[in-house]
């Protein structure tokens, strides 16, 4: 998968399995200041981490050309964001004293992404590989959410704002992936193309839900309420060009990679039939679209051998998001910039490697 050209460099032609993992993590997510009182959003799970498969296929005669498969769980999110407040809030105008508020905020979201490959390498010289990867893949994505917010600033109105929304999708796609690698004896290099994908198949469902509530003869309560299913959907990923070195000293290797990704116009991801609200017989869309911007991406690490049995690893890498902040319905639900600090070891026990680590 990370590139296809080295597939060719292998030094011995005996190896079948190149890598396996099973891999468990445990990631938890707080949101501070949620609500009047700044109520706490937690999320945690303990499960599967992505995880990777990849070989080769031994076939006999095939002289300088090599021919593999590859595993990925590209993608994996399962969020469950539920927080809860009450209080007051204070606003300018005739409540001096605040108004009482109650909050209540839900977010669900479950997405998955295997990447199915198959991968065509050829040696053009004894440190040069050159290699291109199909893959099919399958994206599920759902996303429900949900808040509710309940004011009173009198004695007798009640106002109540309910925003709720889902859409689920699930697109079949194509992309290649296509690789170049230089293997010399203190260094690695490495360069990668990712082709935008192209659509096979999908299905779709989607829906919201806009009320708000006043309880008095001079505001109008407001409702627009839809749901469809039997959609289809359409979910573009853009370019991207990676370039990756490996500096061997020793015990002691030395690593850097950065990747580019291309940005992507506004597109629509599902599109539903217009629909009136029932309250006021306007004609509103029933859509979800998406929109990226340009993204660059980077790591470090470092790999030191103590022994042959005991490995000792650490690394730092930046997660830059490429979620437009204004573009309110797209897939992208936070724009979070993350740093990443990991530290870990490998330790081997015959045919066996354990590997434990910290994020």
């Amino acid at each position: 998968f990370y590139n296809p050209g080295g597939l060719s460099l292998i030094k011995t032609d005996a190896v079948e399995l190149l890598m396996f993992a099973k891999v468990f993590h445990y990631p938890s997510i707080t949101l501070k200041a949620f609500g009047p009182n700044e109520s706490r959003l937690n999320s945690s799970e303990l499960g599967e981490a992505p995880a990777l498969i990849a070989g080769t296929i031994p076939l006999k005669g095939l002289g300088k050309h090599w021919l593999g498969y590859s595993f990925l769980k590209r993608g994996h999110t399962n969020l469950e964001l539920v927080g809860n407040a009450v209080g007051r809030l204070e606003f300018q105008g005739p409540y001096p004293d605040g108004v009482p508020v109650a909050v209540n905020g839900e977010l669900f979201e479950i997405l998955n992404e295997p990447w199915y490959g198959i991968t065509w390498a050829y040696k053009l010289s004894e440190h040069v590989g050159i290699g291109v990867s199909q893959y099919l893949t399958y994206r599920s994505h759902w996303i429900n959410y949900q808040s509710i917010v309940q004011a009173l600033p009198d004695d007798k109105n009640l106002r109540l704002f309910l925003d709720a929304g889902e859409f689920k999708y699930q697109h079949y796609g194509l992309l290649w992936k296509i690789g170049a690698a230089f293997d010399f004896d203190r260094i690695t290099l490495g360069l990668t193309l990712t082709t935008p994908r192209i659509h096979l198949y999908s299905v779709a469902r989607s829906g919201l839900n806009n009320t708000l509530i006043h309880q008095d003869s001079e505001n109008p309560d407001y409702m627009a309420v839809d749901y469809q299913d039997k959609l289809s959907a359409h979910y573009q990923s853009p370019l991207s060009i990676g370039l990756g070195l490996t500096y061997k000293l020793g015990r002691t290797n030395l690593y850097a990679s950065s990747e580019w990704f291309n940005g992507i116009d506004e597109y629509t991801v599902i599109e539903g039939e217009d629909f009136e609200a029932q309250s006021t017989g306007e004609t509103l869309p029933n859509r979800v679209f998406h929109l990226v911007e340009p993204v660059i991406n980077a790591a470090v690490g470092i790999e030191h051998h103590l022994s042959p049995s005991f490995t000792l690893y650490g690394s730092f890498w930046t997660d830059f998001s490429s979620h437009e902040p204004e573009a309110r319905g797209s897939l992208s639900i936070m724009n979070w910039d993350i740093y990443h600090f990991m530290g870990g070891t490998t330790i081997t026990f015959k045919n066996t490697q354990l590997t434990l680590g910290t994020v």
